[in-house]
């Protein structure tokens, strides 16, 4: 039988991915409006819907600021989250880790910035 980490259903852009969006989100303990962030963040660049990945991901950190404090668990170990990272190019693993953080550090202004920033940076070239 097929594990689950190794299918994807509809599409293939976590296909390329030694580590899973979806596993690191579980290991890092993201809640739900933080791992949709992460989700669209990680995905952008590659699904096609580059702009629209890049607003639902701000959506995101916008339900997470209007629903309060919420405790970030952490299961995986600096290792593990490194080689994650690697995956990606610097400007969007930088996203990706600000995402990630985003509920220790609760610096929203900055973390849309970088989006915004990243966005700019992917539509000039």
């Amino acid at each position: 039988m097929t594990k689950a980490t190794e299918q994807q259903i509809g599409g293939s852009h976590y296909k390329q991915f030694k580590i899973q969006p979806m596993e690191m989100a579980e290991k890092l303990g993201l809640p739900p409006t933080i791992y949709s962030a992460f989700k669209y963040i990680v995905r952008a660049p590659h699904k096609g819907q580059f702009n629209e990945d890049l607003n639902k991901c701000l959506h995101c950190l916008q339900l997470f600021a209007e629903f309060g404090d919420c405790v970030m668990l952490s299961f995986v170990s600096p290792r593990e989250y490194i080689d994650f990272l690697t995956q990606f190019e610097d400007v969007h693993r930088n996203v990706i880790h600000a995402i990630a953080t985003y509920p220790e550090h609760q610096q929203y202004e900055e973390v849309v910035g970088l989006i915004e920033s990243y966005r700019d940076f992917c539509n000039l070239q």
